[in-house]
């Protein structure tokens, strides 16, 4: 059964992702407005928008959760993503090794399994 207690830990870690993504948002565009080549401006953007969407959808799931008595799961499986997917293109945008781009793909196959999984958890609630 769930409860607000077993979803605090998430709200908490939803919001202060969100709220990092709102710096590295602004400070993508205003104190590298410039300076990247565009190429690593859209890469970094792009990780910046994902960083929101799946964090907005994680606090949907829980919204849901509460209101439905769900546990969400894969809630761990879209954090993990979510920071693989980001975290390897602004490491790359920031130091131009090709092996931490590698890692994205890896990070957005998570991230479509643990949707398919929320997915799944919901119909099987």
């Amino acid at each position: 059964m769930s409860s607000f207690s077993a979803y605090k830990k998430w709200f908490t870690y939803i919001f202060i992702a969100v709220a990092i993504g709102i710096i590295l948002g602004a400070f993508g565009a205003h104190a590298l407005r410039n300076k990247l080549a565009p190429n690593l401006a859209t890469s970094y953007e792009t990780a910046v928008r994902y960083w929101f969407f799946m964090h907005l959808g994680m606090l949907a799931l829980c919204v849901l959760g509460l209101v439905k008595n769900i546990t969400f799961k894969s809630l761990y499986a879209l954090a993990a993503g979510t920071s693989l997917f980001s975290i390897s293109i602004w490491l790359y945008v920031f130091s131009g090794f090709n092996s931490f781009a590698m890692a994205t793909p890896l990070g957005g196959v998570i991230l479509v399994v643990a949707w398919l999984g929320a997915a799944w958890e919901l119909k099987n609630a």
